[in-house]
């Protein structure tokens, strides 16, 4: 069964970014960009809240993590830090910002999680927002229903049947979309897919 589930942290850089910039220096100074959640806690360089903070971001319920500009990974119970570009703070925040302003509901009207158009509407809106390239690749075997079912499915395990429409409720769709990807990924090194359609031919 794929358990793969992203978090994304997009808080004000101002309350914890200093703390995560220490973090890192130790990670790549004290443990070689390879650590476990534990001892990097047990440290004095931390305070009790920053120790519990640590704790909460780096939660065992996720396998990868995406802190502002920084990329985290999970293999094997062990946490990778590595150097990527990948997860643009900035653009993230200017795309969620146009979401909240742009789409069908009012920013703090109660939504359904289970509303199909409503996430529908939302991939829509966030795909008339990536350039050229970016759509090209989703234009490539992409099944829309087959990833809107997918995010409902995933706000089941992260949110209740109702929920406020604001930041943190597109951040939980950024947050299924990218477990989206990386299920298909999987899918695609284990050759589910290739095996499922061999199934149907038969």
């Amino acid at each position: 069964m794929i358990k793969d589930r992203v978090s994304i942290i997009l808080d004000d850089k101002n309350l914890h970014y200093g703390l995560i910039n220490r973090a890192i220096n130790i990670i790549k100074d004290k443990y070689n960009n390879k650590f476990n959640i534990g001892d990097l806690t047990s440290l004095n360089e931390f305070t009790t809240n920053e120790k519990n903070y640590l704790r909460r971001i780096f939660s065992p319920d996720i396998t990868e993590l995406y802190v502002w500009e920084y990329h985290f990974y999970l293999e094997e119970d062990v946490w990778n830090y590595e150097e990527s570009d990948q997860n643009d703070y900035r653009r993230t925040i200017r795309d969620i910002l146009l979401l909240l302003n742009t789409g069908n509901y009012l920013i703090g009207e109660t939504i359904n999680t289970s509303d199909y158009r409503l996430i529908e509407n939302i991939y829509h809106g966030w795909f008339n927002l990536l350039d050229y390239d970016e759509r090209w690749l989703y234009e490539i075997n992409f099944n829309e229903r087959e990833f809107i079912e997918f995010i409902l499915s995933d706000f089941k395990r992260r949110l209740d049947d109702f929920c406020i429409y604001n930041f943190e409720f597109l951040k939980t769709f950024m947050e299924a979309k990218k477990d989206y990807h990386a299920k298909k990924i999987l899918e695609a090194v284990l050759g589910i897919e290739c095996c499922d359609n061999l199934k149907e031919n038969i």
